[in-house]
């Protein structure tokens, strides 16, 4: 049985990043940190809302590719500063990735001790500090820490060549975590855990371009639907195919009948299921835009 023990875990972590080379490119690592940052600092708005965050990469190392991040706390001299500062942001963050990716959602036994957490599943066996799974149960809560850490992973598999990574603790003495392999990251980026507070639902939509991307990649187009303006990536490879093929042209205006997944979160005041993201998974038809003459103009 695979053991992942995440009481080894602080709250200086080492991202490892594993792959072939000894190189990594630049906006890669740029978006996955910034990913990361993001979704630490909702970790700390839900769990100690009396204090600020800030996020540092302290180095980069080789060894496929590794960068030690910390976290650096300061009070906000509110209300809740007299709350207790729970310092393990990293560790939620860690304890979130290794459960939602490693352990299925299926057969779970969860067996709670005083000081630990032990989730066992088949042939893994994940262990966590209870106050980190605790925190990390109401952070889970959090579209926009879901979100955060969909967008992680999104950057992570911008790179072809990144074929696993793990979370490691800042000790090189200690032995590293079990990597995440990138099918499994797959599974996670794709589609969000879903509750009662959350759903993901798919419809066919004539979307009207507003703004276009002119290379592959996950950053966002921006469209014109239902009188809405909306982001959303374009996550069909026959369309960037055609698109570089000029088999289409694209400009302003232009619409496109597409498969259209929905992100919906539930309005905690009205109890209402609301848009929260969008992604494109199919690109049906492509209908150029109307034209204006010169005289139009």
């Amino acid at each position: 049985m695979t053991e992942i023990d995440l009481r080894t875990v602080g709250d200086i972590i080492v991202l490892h990043l594993r792959k072939e080379n000894q190189s990594i490119n630049a906006y890669t690592l740029a978006s996955t940190l910034v990913a990361l940052a993001d979704a630490a600092k909702e970790v700390n708005n839900q769990i100690n809302p009396g204090y600020s965050i800030e996020v540092v990469v302290e180095a980069l190392s080789d060894g496929s590719f590794k960068a030690k991040v910390r976290t650096a706390y300061k009070t906000l001299d509110n209300l809740f500063s007299q709350q207790k500062l729970q310092a393990i942001v990293l560790s939620v963050i860690a304890s979130f990735i290794y459960e939602n990716t490693l352990a299925p959602d299926k057969d779970v036994k969860i067996i709670v001790n005083s000081d630990e957490v032990i989730i066992e599943q088949t042939d893994k066996r994940i262990i966590v500090p209870r106050d980190v799974h605790e925190a990390e149960q109401q952070v889970n809560k959090s579209s926009r820490f879901r979100e955060k850490i969909g967008e992680t992973f999104n950057a992570i598999l911008e790179d072809p060549e990144i074929n696993s990574v793990s979370i490691d603790p800042d000790d090189s003495g200690r032995k590293e975590l079990p990597p995440i392999h990138r099918k499994e990251l797959e599974r996670y980026a794709i589609l969000p855990i879903q509750n009662h507070d959350n759903q993901v639902v798919e419809e066919i939509a004539d979307l009207q371009i507003i703004r276009a991307i002119l290379e592959k990649s996950r950053r966002r187009w921006e469209f014109s639907w239902r009188g809405f303006r909306i982001p959303a990536p374009i996550l069909d490879d026959k369309f960037y195919a055609d698109f570089v093929s000029h088999r289409i042209t694209i400009a302003p205006g232009d619409i496109l009948n597409a498969k259209l997944r929905i992100y919906q979160i539930r309005d905690l005041n009205t109890g209402v299921m609301i848009n929260d993201r969008y992604e494109i998974l199919e690109v049906l038809k492509h209908h150029q835009g109307p034209k204006c003459t010169q005289s139009e103009m």
